[in-house]
């Protein structure tokens, strides 16, 4: 999704009512005021697009329910949101369904349900959601209205920019920057050497001294265990600003920043 997008860019115009769908059921726990509550509930549905991996890097976010084939995604089972129309007696019961088909080439023990946030713009856990892979079904009792999909683990979190060092010497600028904020989505440790894509779109002719991770198109740095990265490039003549740009290889790690020389 698009950094500006919320959550209605992932649901469109696909809507239906609470009582016409099948896999994502809501009924009340309160059995008595289940067919009441159904009625104030808007339940829409909408279906992952898989695409083929793309021959050059390319995020993962920005892609409003699209994904790669072969690599970690949302939109397992489809992305639900709940709408509550009117007041509800009571947390309504939130059950997903998936096909063995769509976890063929993921780690499924790794699935997790996830609800959007608009002020992350990124997909959070639902730690209190359970996960039967035995089943294929998550089930989530809750009060709280948005949209929610299965997801599989993979890298997550704004990646944060900030100059290390400027140095400005023999008709040429060097820079050092950092990038930090790199986590796991479903908050398990963060294996170092995660790949993440580095681009200067305002400096064409930089050149980058810190060791290229990846064969792949591009400069691409390696993030330790801590979720940082530093870069180290080099350009012709004075510098005073550069845009920065990284994203991971796998998941929706991202951030651009315009960084300044102190």
């Amino acid at each position: 999704m698009a950094r500006g997008d919320n959550a209605a860019a992932w649901l469109g115009s696909n809507t239906a009512t609470a009582a016409g769908v099948n896999a994502a059921a809501c009924e009340s726990d309160s059995a008595p005021s289940a067919p009441g509550d159904k009625s104030k509930l808007d339940v829409g549905s909408w279906s992952l697009s898989l695409d083929a991996a793309p021959s050059a890097p390319t995020p993962y976010r920005g892609q409003p329910g699209r994904a790669f084939a072969g690599k970690p995604r949302y939109g397992i089972g489809d992305f639900y949101s709940l709408v509550a129309t009117d007041t509800l007696s009571g947390p309504v019961t939130l059950s997903l369904s998936y096909p063995a088909s769509a976890v063929a080439d993921l780690d499924e023990s790794s699935l997790r349900l996830y609800r959007w946030s608009n002020a992350q713009q990124d997909w959070v856990l639902v730690p209190e959601a359970i996960v039967d892979t035995n089943a294929n079904r998550a089930t989530l009792t809750t009060s709280e209205m948005g949209l929610y999909t299965l997801g599989a683990r993979m890298p997550a979190g704004p990646l944060q920019w900030s100059v290390l060092t400027w140095n400005a010497t023999g008709g040429t600028t060097t820079v050092t920057l950092q990038a930090s904020g790199l986590r796991m989505n479903d908050g398990s440790p963060l294996p170092p050497g995660l790949i993440v894509h580095v681009r200067l779109p305002d400096l064409e002719e930089a050149t980058f001294s810190s060791v290229d991770a990846s064969p792949a198109a591009g400069y691409q740095a390696s993030a330790d265990g801590d979720g940082r990265l530093t870069v180290t490039f080099t350009v012709p003549g004075a510098l005073t600003a550069t845009g920065v740009r990284g994203f991971s290889d796998l998941g929706t790690a991202f951030g651009e920043a315009t960084v300044v020389r102190p």
